[in-house]
Protein backbone atom coordinates (compact mmCIF):
# COMPACT_ATOMS: atom_id res chain seq x y z
CA UNK A 1 0.00 0.00 0.00
CA UNK A 2 0.92 3.63 -0.46
CA UNK A 3 2.02 6.19 2.11
CA UNK A 4 0.36 9.61 1.94
CA UNK A 5 1.94 12.96 2.64
CA UNK A 6 -0.69 15.71 2.70
CA UNK A 7 -0.12 19.46 2.90
CA UNK A 8 -3.80 20.36 2.51
CA UNK A 9 -4.40 21.85 5.94
CA UNK A 10 -7.93 22.90 4.93
CA UNK A 11 -8.96 19.21 4.64
CA UNK A 12 -10.68 17.69 7.66
CA UNK A 13 -8.76 14.42 7.18
CA UNK A 14 -5.32 16.07 7.40
CA UNK A 15 -3.48 15.31 10.64
CA UNK A 16 0.02 16.74 10.94
CA UNK A 17 0.75 16.17 7.25
CA UNK A 18 -0.88 12.74 7.08
CA UNK A 19 -4.34 11.50 6.16
CA UNK A 20 -6.92 9.95 8.52
CA UNK A 21 -8.55 7.99 5.70
CA UNK A 22 -7.65 4.38 5.01
CA UNK A 23 -8.70 4.79 1.36
CA UNK A 24 -8.67 7.88 -0.90
CA UNK A 25 -9.37 8.50 -4.57
CA UNK A 26 -7.19 10.58 -6.89
CA UNK A 27 -8.58 11.84 -10.24
CA UNK A 28 -9.17 13.09 -12.95
CA UNK A 29 -9.47 10.76 -15.89
CA UNK A 30 -7.72 12.75 -18.63
CA UNK A 31 -5.11 14.62 -16.53
CA UNK A 32 -1.87 15.46 -18.33
CA UNK A 33 -0.36 17.75 -15.67
CA UNK A 34 -0.24 17.83 -11.87
CA UNK A 35 -2.69 20.73 -11.64
CA UNK A 36 -5.29 18.68 -13.53
CA UNK A 37 -5.39 16.08 -10.73
CA UNK A 38 -7.21 16.26 -7.42
CA UNK A 39 -7.87 14.32 -4.26
CA UNK A 40 -11.53 13.41 -4.68
CA UNK A 41 -11.69 12.51 -0.98
CA UNK A 42 -11.07 16.13 0.06
CA UNK A 43 -13.61 17.49 2.55
CA UNK A 44 -13.26 21.06 3.87
CA UNK A 45 -12.21 21.12 7.53
CA UNK A 46 -15.46 22.80 8.62
CA UNK A 47 -17.35 19.48 8.11
CA UNK A 48 -17.59 16.82 10.82
CA UNK A 49 -17.09 13.15 10.02
CA UNK A 50 -14.91 10.51 11.65
CA UNK A 51 -11.84 8.86 10.20
CA UNK A 52 -12.10 5.47 8.53
CA UNK A 53 -8.89 3.77 9.63
CA UNK A 54 -9.65 3.26 13.30
CA UNK A 55 -6.66 5.35 14.27
CA UNK A 56 -8.43 7.89 16.49
CA UNK A 57 -7.12 11.37 15.68
CA UNK A 58 -3.88 10.08 14.19
CA UNK A 59 -3.11 9.79 10.50
CA UNK A 60 -3.07 6.36 8.88
CA UNK A 61 0.46 5.25 8.01
CA UNK A 62 -0.54 3.36 4.89
CA UNK A 63 -3.56 3.84 2.66
CA UNK A 64 -5.20 2.35 -0.39
CA UNK A 65 -5.18 4.86 -3.23
CA UNK A 66 -7.74 4.53 -5.99
CA UNK A 67 -6.71 6.49 -9.07
CA UNK A 68 -8.72 7.49 -12.11
CA UNK A 69 -5.86 9.49 -13.70
CA UNK A 70 -5.29 6.99 -16.49
CA UNK A 71 -2.27 8.89 -17.90
CA UNK A 72 -0.26 8.57 -14.68
CA UNK A 73 2.62 6.10 -14.75
CA UNK A 74 1.74 4.94 -11.22
CA UNK A 75 -1.84 4.00 -12.15
CA UNK A 76 -2.15 0.21 -12.38
CA UNK A 77 -5.71 -0.65 -13.35
CA UNK A 78 -7.17 2.03 -11.09
CA UNK A 79 -4.78 1.50 -8.15
CA UNK A 80 -1.82 3.75 -7.30
CA UNK A 81 1.44 1.81 -7.29
CA UNK A 82 3.67 4.66 -6.02
CA UNK A 83 5.36 3.95 -2.67
CA UNK A 84 4.39 7.42 -1.42
CA UNK A 85 2.17 10.16 -2.79
CA UNK A 86 2.08 13.83 -1.96
CA UNK A 87 -1.23 15.70 -1.94
CA UNK A 88 -0.87 19.49 -1.97
CA UNK A 89 -3.14 22.50 -2.05
CA UNK A 90 -3.90 23.68 -5.56
CA UNK A 91 -1.43 26.33 -6.66
CA UNK A 92 -3.19 27.44 -9.86
CA UNK A 93 -6.71 28.37 -10.86
CA UNK A 94 -6.91 25.30 -13.11
CA UNK A 95 -7.64 22.66 -10.47
CA UNK A 96 -9.87 21.99 -7.48
CA UNK A 97 -8.82 22.44 -3.86
CA UNK A 98 -6.06 19.82 -4.14
CA UNK A 99 -3.59 18.20 -6.53
CA UNK A 100 -1.50 15.02 -6.58
CA UNK A 101 2.13 16.17 -6.76
CA UNK A 102 3.26 12.58 -7.44
CA UNK A 103 1.43 12.48 -10.79
CA UNK A 104 3.78 11.65 -13.69
CA UNK A 105 2.74 11.13 -17.31
CA UNK A 106 3.69 7.72 -18.70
Amino acid sequence: MTRISCDVTKCMYNTDGGCKLHKIEVGTLSARMTDETLCESFVPSNHSVSNSCGCRNDACDISEIKCSAENCKYNDDGECEAKKIEISPCRTGNCGETECKTFKVE
